[in-house]
């Protein structure tokens, strides 16, 4: 998979109260492309909000490597080779969060979804099993960090990705759902972060919906 990007960045406002700049890029995939405009800031130095409108062509997949890659990257994949065709629409994606003691406390959450419904019942999808609903409902992600500043050798993060959000009660089911971890442990160079992913897949073909992966990984920088 192979992509290539151009963006740009214009301060409008910079002040201690409240900053807005002006920003957008464009994409391209495999002969698809897709691009955004979008504005964005921070109120009263600790809350952040942002606005984009996207402008998403035919079998252009925006955010390709998310949270949620393992879980469709199959059908991710068949939209990029066009082996599916995956129609193209106009987004919109809304963001808010705060900082907190010096960036080390960190907390994010967006909304995205498109105009209308992009898929609806003629999304083609080449014997894929996705379901138009994850592209034609909003998208929301939550994300959760704690830099190493703020307890000296610890670091931590934390977010939840769930689509096809068609009500409110969607929210908070775990089908379309991941919820992902990272805690990190440092000691002079060295790095050791254990992870953990929960997926919830009802397309498992061995029947077990949920699924775990854990891992361990070690990092030593040198320089």
């Amino acid at each position: 998979v192979v992509m290539y990007g151009a963006d740009f960045l214009l301060p409008v406002l910079v002040s201690p109260v409240v900053s807005l700049a002006a920003f957008g890029d464009v994409a391209l995939q495999h002969g698809a492309a897709g691009g955004m405009l979008g504005f964005g800031g921070r109120l009263l130095g600790f809350l952040n909000y942002g606005a984009q409108l996207r402008l998403l062509g035919e079998n252009f997949v925006p955010a390709y490597f998310d949270a949620a890659y393992d879980l469709y990257r199959a059908e991710k994949y068949a939209i990029y080779s066009k082996k599916a065709v995956f129609p193209g629409y106009v987004g919109w994606l809304a963001s808010t969060g705060f900082t907190a003691f010096d960036e080390n406390l960190v907390f994010t959450v967006s909304l995205d979804g498109p105009f209308g419904t992009p898929a609806g019942s003629s999304g083609n999808f080449s014997g894929a099993d996705l379901d138009p609903s994850i592209v034609d409902n909003p998208h929301l992600r939550g994300m959760f960090v704690l830099n190493k500043g703020l307890v000296p050798g610890f670091s931590f993060s934390a977010g939840y990705d769930k689509r096809a959000i068609a009500s409110f009660g969607d929210l908070f089911s775990a089908e379309n759902a991941v919820i992902f971890a990272r805690l990190n442990l440092s000691s002079g160079p060295a790095v050791i972060t254990l992870t953990y992913d929960l997926k919830y897949n009802p397309f498992a073909e061995d029947g077990e919906t949920w699924e775990v992966t854990s891992g361990l990984e070690t990092r030593i920088s040198l320089f």
